[in-house]
């Protein structure tokens, strides 16, 4: 301070005023270089120490036989044009996905995570890893990800075609793909390849919690592939039990995942099931179209019920099946439903069933004879009992089937 009052003229008022004023103009500059200073260190801090957390998991995936890719995101922000409006290709209960076009033409599917994670960058990559190894023809391919600020990205192969919601219920009549029930039947039996794959094959399982015909994605043979089969192991054990209650579909969720949140792999067969009926009747889970909001389920029973099963078939696909077949696979639906657990079955069996490898008469009979469950339908439909509202039968057949002891081929 000394030396900045020597520097002016010698005519410069010096007043007691004028001292303060320079004395708080100078304590302010050396306290604001003094605190930038800190904010840059602990921005470079951080900033280095995350590169060499980074740096750290790529020679650990260097390691791996499955090597994930670590985008920057500038480079996936310029793809989706500052993830424009236009590039979205969907919304769920994880994040945004949007459309992506690298510099050398590739195209990706990449998913904007919204829910946070309580993980480390070592924890999260580590899963990145073990799902990156996940590969089957059913699955949507995870190819890599990105870790920007508190932002976390997945990027996944871009599938060509619709999702099965958009091919089924789709508002543009002229993008509208027409699904006969052989194409239908095709899709099926990949949904339940893909999901014998990930309960049955896979060590430990993944339990996807969310089939539904809008995470169906199709390819141009279309061919169904399951997406975002692995988001529910990004996330640690309290963001599940959010996910329990907030990220679940409608319609799909099983009784005693949505009532009680107890999760297994019949969580995943029940939402099968009743995605198995809105390919078969071409209509969502819930009916939008009656005054009382009835669940597709509700109403597949009633008609089970009188014996008008075939009623529940796609007026735009009668010519196209065979009566026969389309009975065994309505069948399988009504088993994948049931309320109780231990009733359902497990998908190998499902696909065994499906395709008609499985010599079950008291399942594959016609409906008049196929006393599976005898349900008392009074389901509430008010919509904020929705989450609550389900088909629970009053109580069970003495004849029901049990399919604890089949064998998976």
């Amino acid at each position: 301070m000394v030396f900045i009052l020597q520097s002016f003229p010698s005519n410069f008022p010096t007043s007691t005023h004028n001292v303060k004023i320079i004395w708080i103009l100078c304590t302010t500059l050396s306290f604001s270089i003094l605190l930038g200073g800190i904010i840059c260190g602990v921005i470079y801090w951080k900033y280095h120490k995350n590169a060499l957390a980074l740096c750290e998991i790529q020679k650990e995936f260097a390691k791996q036989q499955v090597q994930p890719t670590l985008y920057s995101y500038n480079v996936l922000s310029k793809a989706t044009r500052d993830f424009h409006q236009d590039n979205k290709l969907g919304e769920g209960g994880f994040g945004v996905v949007y459309k992506g076009i690298l510099l050398d033409g590739t195209k990706l599917a990449i998913k904007l995570l919204t829910t946070k994670s309580h993980q480390g960058i070592d924890d999260f990559l580590n899963e990145v890893v073990s799902i990156t190894g996940v590969r089957h023809k059913n699955l949507v391919k995870l190819k890599g990800c990105c870790l920007h600020h508190t932002q976390r990205l997945l990027v996944y192969e871009y599938v060509e075609n619709k999702n099965l919601a958009e091919a089924l219920w789709g508002s543009n009549m002229e993008d509208n793909i027409f699904l006969d029930w052989p194409t239908r039947f095709h899709i099926v039996v990949g949904i339940a390849r893909g999901l014998v794959y990930l309960h049955e094959e896979l060590q430990p399982c993944i339990i996807h919690r969310d089939i539904k015909a809008s995470n169906i994605l199709l390819n141009n043979n279309l061919s169904a592939k399951i997406a975002d089969f692995g988001l529910a192991r990004l996330f640690s054990d309290d963001q599940s039990q959010l996910f329990t209650q907030v990220a679940g579909t409608i319609g799909y969720m099983s009784p005693e995942y949505a009532t009680l949140g107890q999760l297994s792999t019949k969580v995943d067969v029940y939402s099968f099931g009743v995605l198995l009926l809105e390919i078969i009747s071409g209509r969502k889970a819930i009916l939008q179209n009656t005054t009382s909001n009835m669940y597709l389920v509700e109403w597949a029973w009633s008609l089970h019920k009188t014996n008008m099963l075939i009623s529940l078939v796609d007026q735009k696909i009668h010519n196209t099946i065979v009566e026969s077949e389309m009975r065994r696979v309505i069948n399988v639906a009504l088993l994948c439903v049931q309320v109780e657990t231990t009733k359902r079955p497990i998908m190998s069996q499902v696909l065994i069933m499906l395709q008609g490898e499985m010599d079950l008469p008291n399942i594959l009979a016609s409906p008049s004879q196929t006393n599976i469950l005898n349900l008392s339908l009074d389901v509430s439909t008010s919509e904020s009992n929705h989450l609550l509202s389900f088909p629970i039968p009053n109580n069970y057949s003495n004849a029901e089937v049990e399919l604890t002891n089949l064998d998976a081929r």
